[in-house]
Parts: structure tokens; C-alpha cells; sequence
């Protein structure tokens, strides 16, 4: 095929051609000599026989004008030189370690002499190596490094036995670089933000929650679209439980509508109808397998004892009609265009009361702040006039109670209360703080503001998940030492 297509040709080769081509032969003869062991095969598989020898084979044409050369210690045999560099010359890199070939047996190769399989017997070929590069130049020059990670090296053995001059094998170069003197730098602050659009939605409330624990966590979530990866966990997580909450009771109030029906059910009746809404929240759940069958049966018991306690406290408020369950609401605060979505909204006598299924842990101190943790139930009483109470349903197994403010005693929970969660007190006045404060802090969004300002340090970037991002370390906001209020 070579010789087809006119290769290597006729006119006369330079010394690097005729070099290359006599290693390509050298190639063709060592892929020929597989004919004694190997069956007959495609033209295919030859040619990829060839390409691989080719690849492996080292190949570097000789210069012999070069002022300098580069060449390990046994192809250095026969040149000779003005001077020589030899580096690496540490106990660890020379003589190099070699392993004896590991398909024979070890006592056959020493008794036969064959390389690599005798220590004392290579290093006397490494130290008649030494001996002649010593000898191939007027002037020799051996080099290695004094320290390698954690260990302190020391000249090869091979080296011993040579004199060399005091005087030149005294110089060391220095350990360390000399110190050049430092660039002044000068910190400038970059106060340049990009403004959001303001056609666009920010979504729901959670941008604000974002934006008050950290600027830097709405900016990142939001705008550059930066999630963490939820963790995977077996049957229902922790967000599949709350929204099954959410979901029987939308549809349990759709058909109860208000505290006066409620009243009117036995225990017994009530219940019937959970768990009619129960099984209906669990169908998108199912699976033919006999241990989810058994975890939904399970659950669903859990969610009949949960909510029928909840019911019960329920019985015990003043008079209440359910007027919204899960409500859609758009909403502007600021500069900002926000979807809101209320869990429940009652009507009563004395106006709309505000209610928020919490299935973990909640606390009307949220609220409170320029900073506030959970602003969802600020902005939707910003939305609900006129409003008489806003509260936490808090329902989980440890306990069921309501959390709240109301506007007067006796309008969402008893005026007394054994948890001291509840608030009597005025809700004009704080609503305008509310209006405030989260307009203040959309307008920041709105502005760009990103600064990494974890409200309450390690313990606002613990459940954060964007460290990584805000690289939060490297800037020393926090230390191993900084304390978790649990």
C-alpha cells in the first residue's frame, strides 16, 4: 500500500527522514514477528496492531549540531561533551528501581543474571554508568534536590566512590527563590448591580425569605438559577408529608365548609371523611409492591391521628366560615411582581384570619425583625382586609396548636394560652411596618444588592447549601468556633 500510493519516493531523504523511516521499519518488523504466535487475520485488526506499536514506540531523531542535548543515561553512551549535567542524582532516582519481570520464577532470573533481578548486581551496572558519563566530559556537574515531600535525600550511592572538588560539590543553590518585594494592592469596592427586570415574576414569597437570611442566597437561587441537591430518602420525605397535609385538608374544607358543619359530624363521621380524602391524597403514592402498600397504610394511619387531633382544637374556636383553601394571589410589593399562595383564609365576625399549615417547627418571632425569617404570613396580611388574625396551624406529632396574632381576644384562640405564642395586640400599625420593611428589602433584590451577609452566621449557612458558591470561608465570615443557637 506504501509503495502504492509513492512512499518513501526516490529524491534523497535529510538525516531526520532517513531516521524516521528506519524506525518505521523497525515497527513493521516487530508487528511481522506476531505471525510465529498469532492466527491469520484481517487486514483490519493488522492495521490496528500497527497503529498501536506505532503509538507505543519512542522516537526522537538524533541531532548532532545541537548545542545542548537531552538524553538519559544509557543512550548516553559513546557521546562525549564539553560538560555534563547530571540530574537526579539522589539516592531515590538513581539507580533507577527497577522490578524483576514477574511471569518467571525470581531465584531462575538471578541464577541466569538477568536484569532487574539483582540489587547489588544493578547497581554496579548503574555505578559503571557514572563512571563513564563522569568520564565523557572535562567538567561534571551532579544535581539533586535536598528534600522530597517529607523526606531529606542524599547523593546516590553510585557517586561515592569519585572524587570530585570540594569546592564545587560545597554550592548548593538556595532552598528558596530570593523574596522579590511585594505589589502594593488596592481594594475597590464593586458596587454595581444589575437591576431586575421589572416585566418579570420573582416568584413567591421565598425570594424575600432569601434576601433577609442572605442577599447572596436570592441573588444566587433566583437569578443565577444556583439549587442544592435534595436529598433522597425513602418512602415519603419531609416535603411529601407537609403537602399531604396541605392536600386533605384543602379537600376535607371543600366539603366541610365551615365550623358549623364541623360541629354537626360525629367523631365517627369525621374521620370517614379523612379518610376518604386521605386515600385520595395517597393515590399518586402507590405502587404494586407489598412494602409500599404497607408504608401507605402506615402513613395513612399516622395522618388520621394527626389531623383528627388538629379537628379537634378546630371545634374549639370561635364561630369561623372557610372562605379560601389554597388560594392563588398576585401581588406587587416594591418594584417586585410576586404569586402568593395562602394556605386558608376564614371568615368571621370580626373580620379575615390569615392560617398557615406548618408541619415542623414555627414561631410568631419570625416575623419580628428589619430581617424578618418567614415573611410569607407579613406579605399576605399586606393582601387580606379586613384582617383580624394571622396564625401558624401548627401540626405535627410532638404537638397541635395555633400561633398567632389577633386582633382581639377571643377572635382565632383563647385568650389565654399554657405555650405563650399568641398576641393580642393592634395589627394596623404593624402591617405598615410590615408594608416597610419587605418593601425594602424587594427593593434591594430588585437593585441587584448580593452581598454575602448571612443574618445570623454559621447558623443561617448551615442549611444554606450554597457555600460553595458565596465561597463563605474564604472570606472569614465564620470559624470552627462560631456558636449554633439550636
Amino acid at each position: 500500500y506504501l509503495a502504492a500510493a509513492g512512499w518513501p519516493g526516490d529524491r534523497p531523504m535529510n538525516s531526520v527522514e532517513y531516521q524516521t523511516q528506519k524506525r518505521w521499519q523497525r515497527v513493521l518488523l516487530s508487528v511481522a514477528h506476531l505471525d510465529a504466535s498469532l492466527p491469520k487475520v484481517s487486514f483490519p485488526d493488522a492495521l490496528q496492531m500497527l497503529t498501536r506499536a506505532a503509538q507505543s514506540s519512542l522516537f526522537a531523531p538524533e541531532s548532532q549540531d545541537a548545542p545542548i542535548q537531552i538524553v538519559g543515561a544509557i543512550e548516553s553512551a559513546g557521546l562525549s561533551a564539553d560538560a555534563v549535567w547530571f540530574a537526579g542524582a539522589d539516592e531515590l532516582a538513581w539507580p533507577v528501581t527497577q522490578q524483576p519481570n514477574p511471569l518467571l520464577p525470581l531465584h531462575l532470573q538471578r541464577a541466569l543474571k538477568m536484569p532487574r533481578a539483582d540489587l547489588a548486581a544493578d547497581f554496579e551496572f548503574a555505578s559503571a554508568v557514572t563512571r563513564r558519563i563522569c568520564a565523557s566530559a572535562p567538567r561534571v556537574f551532579a544535581s539533586f534536590s535536598r528534600h522530597q515531600e517529607e523526606a531529606n535525600l542524599s547523593a546516590s550511592a553510585a557517586f561515592a566512590k569519585l572524587t570530585w572538588d570540594e569546592r564545587v560539590r560545597a554550592e548548593e543553590m538556595p532552598q528558596h527563590p530570593p523574596e522579590e518585594s511585594a505589589v502594593e494592592t488596592e481594594a475597590v469596592l464593586d458596587r454595581s448591580h444589575v437591576a431586575w427586570k421589572e416585566d418579570s415574576s420573582a416568584g413567591g414569597a421565598q425570594v424575600l425569605k432569601d434576601q433577609a437570611a442572605c442577599p447572596f442566597r436570592a441573588f444566587a437561587s433566583k437569578r443565577l438559577r444556583a439549587q442544592t441537591l435534595e436529598e433522597i430518602e425513602e418512602g415519603l420525605g419531609r416535603r411529601d408529608r407537609g403537602n399531604l397535609v396541605h392536600s386533605v385538608m384543602e379537600n376535607f374544607w371543600n366539603e366541610v365548609k365551615n365550623q358549623e358543619q364541623l360541629l354537626s359530624l360525629t367523631e365517627h363521621e369525621c374521620l370517614e371523611i379523612l379518610d376518604r380524602h386521605i386515600a385520595t391524597a395517597l393515590q399518586e403514592h402507590s405502587a404494586p409492591d407489598e412494602w409500599t402498600a404497607a408504608f401507605l397504610s402506615a402513613e395513612s394511619d399516622r395522618l388520621k391521628r394527626l389531623l383528627g387531633g388538629w379537628l379537634q382544637l378546630e371545634r374549639g374556636r370561635s364561630r369561623f366560615a372557610v372562605e379560601a383553601r389554597e388560594q392563588n394571589l398576585s401581588t406587587t410589593i416594591g418594584p417586585l411582581k410576586l404569586a402568593l399562595r395562602i394556605d386558608r383564609v376564614d371568615d368571621t365576625s370580626a373580620g379575615k384570619i390569615i392560617l398557615d399549615y406548618k408541619t415542623g417547627k414555627a414561631n410568631i418571632k419570625d416575623w419580628q425583625g428589619d430581617r424578618p425569617d418567614q415573611p410569607q404570613l407579613p406579605l399576605y396580611a399586606l393582601n387580606t382586609q379586613p384582617l383580624a388574625a394571622m396564625g401558624f396551624g401548627t401540626i405535627n406529632t410532638k404537638k397541635t396548636y395555633i400561633a398567632g396574632w389577633q386582633r382581639e381576644d377571643g377572635v382565632f384562640f383563647p385568650p389565654a394560652d399554657e405555650r405563650g405564642k399568641n398576641m393580642t395586640q393592634p395589627l394596623d400599625q404593624q402591617i405598615r411596618e410590615w408594608r416597610k420593611i419587605l418593601t425594602k428589602l424587594a427593593e434591594e433584590f430588585a437593585a441587584g444588592e448580593a452581598r454575602v451577609e448571612p443574618k445570623d452566621g454559621l447558623k443561617t449557612c448551615r442549611n444554606c447549601g450554597l457555600e460553595t458558591l458565596c465561597r463563605i470561608a474564604e472570606t472569614q465570615l465564620l470559624s470552627s468556633e462560631d456558636e449554633v443557637d439550636e
